[in-house]
Protein backbone atom coordinates (compact mmCIF):
# COMPACT_ATOMS: atom_id res chain seq x y z
CA UNK A 1 0.00 0.00 0.00
CA UNK A 2 1.44 3.33 -1.00
CA UNK A 3 1.22 6.41 1.15
CA UNK A 4 1.45 10.06 0.25
CA UNK A 5 5.14 10.07 1.14
CA UNK A 6 5.80 7.09 -1.13
CA UNK A 7 4.41 8.87 -4.16
CA UNK A 8 6.56 11.97 -3.62
CA UNK A 9 9.72 9.97 -3.09
CA UNK A 10 9.18 8.07 -6.34
CA UNK A 11 8.93 11.26 -8.36
CA UNK A 12 12.36 12.40 -7.20
CA UNK A 13 11.12 15.52 -5.44
CA UNK A 14 11.46 15.63 -1.69
CA UNK A 15 8.67 18.16 -1.30
CA UNK A 16 10.85 20.48 0.80
CA UNK A 17 10.72 23.43 -1.54
CA UNK A 18 13.42 22.37 -3.97
CA UNK A 19 11.60 24.25 -6.75
CA UNK A 20 11.47 27.44 -4.67
CA UNK A 21 15.10 28.28 -3.92
CA UNK A 22 14.67 31.70 -2.30
CA UNK A 23 11.57 30.59 -0.42
CA UNK A 24 13.32 27.56 1.09
CA UNK A 25 16.23 29.75 2.26
CA UNK A 26 13.78 31.57 4.52
CA UNK A 27 11.55 28.66 5.49
CA UNK A 28 14.24 26.12 6.44
CA UNK A 29 15.64 28.14 9.41
CA UNK A 30 12.14 29.21 10.43
CA UNK A 31 10.97 25.61 10.38
CA UNK A 32 13.92 24.55 12.54
CA UNK A 33 13.14 27.26 15.09
CA UNK A 34 9.46 26.32 15.19
CA UNK A 35 10.30 22.64 15.64
CA UNK A 36 12.67 23.51 18.50
CA UNK A 37 9.96 25.58 20.18
CA UNK A 38 7.48 22.76 19.71
CA UNK A 39 9.87 20.25 21.25
CA UNK A 40 10.61 22.20 24.45
CA UNK A 41 8.00 23.44 26.90
CA UNK A 42 10.38 25.98 28.46
CA UNK A 43 11.34 27.34 25.05
CA UNK A 44 7.64 27.61 24.22
CA UNK A 45 6.97 29.61 27.41
CA UNK A 46 9.94 31.88 26.67
CA UNK A 47 8.73 32.50 23.11
CA UNK A 48 5.23 33.31 24.39
CA UNK A 49 6.88 35.77 26.78
CA UNK A 50 8.73 37.47 23.93
CA UNK A 51 5.51 37.57 21.91
CA UNK A 52 3.65 39.16 24.84
CA UNK A 53 6.37 41.79 25.34
CA UNK A 54 6.35 42.70 21.65
CA UNK A 55 2.55 42.84 21.67
CA UNK A 56 2.58 45.05 24.75
CA UNK A 57 5.08 47.38 23.13
CA UNK A 58 2.89 47.82 20.04
CA UNK A 59 -0.47 48.30 21.80
CA UNK A 60 -1.41 51.92 22.41
CA UNK A 61 -3.82 51.26 25.30
CA UNK A 62 -1.83 51.76 28.49
CA UNK A 63 -3.63 49.14 30.59
CA UNK A 64 -3.41 46.36 28.00
CA UNK A 65 0.20 47.25 27.18
CA UNK A 66 1.10 46.94 30.85
CA UNK A 67 -0.74 43.66 31.22
CA UNK A 68 0.99 42.13 28.21
CA UNK A 69 4.34 43.43 29.44
CA UNK A 70 3.86 41.88 32.88
CA UNK A 71 2.70 38.58 31.36
CA UNK A 72 5.70 38.57 29.04
CA UNK A 73 8.23 39.23 31.78
CA UNK A 74 6.53 36.60 33.95
CA UNK A 75 6.78 34.02 31.16
CA UNK A 76 10.45 34.78 30.67
CA UNK A 77 11.05 34.60 34.41
CA UNK A 78 9.27 31.22 34.69
CA UNK A 79 11.19 29.82 31.72
CA UNK A 80 14.49 31.01 33.19
CA UNK A 81 13.72 29.61 36.62
CA UNK A 82 12.55 26.33 35.13
CA UNK A 83 15.74 26.03 33.10
CA UNK A 84 17.83 26.81 36.18
CA UNK A 85 16.01 24.24 38.29
CA UNK A 86 16.40 21.57 35.62
CA UNK A 87 20.13 22.31 35.46
CA UNK A 88 20.30 22.21 39.26
CA UNK A 89 18.83 18.71 39.47
CA UNK A 90 21.00 17.53 36.57
CA UNK A 91 18.22 16.88 34.05
CA UNK A 92 19.47 16.65 30.47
Amino acid sequence: MGTVNDSTSESGSSGRGSDHGAFSIVTEPLLRVLLAIRGSFLLFIASVGVLFIVTGATIMDEVLAGMFGIWGVSCLLYAGLGYGLLKLIGYH
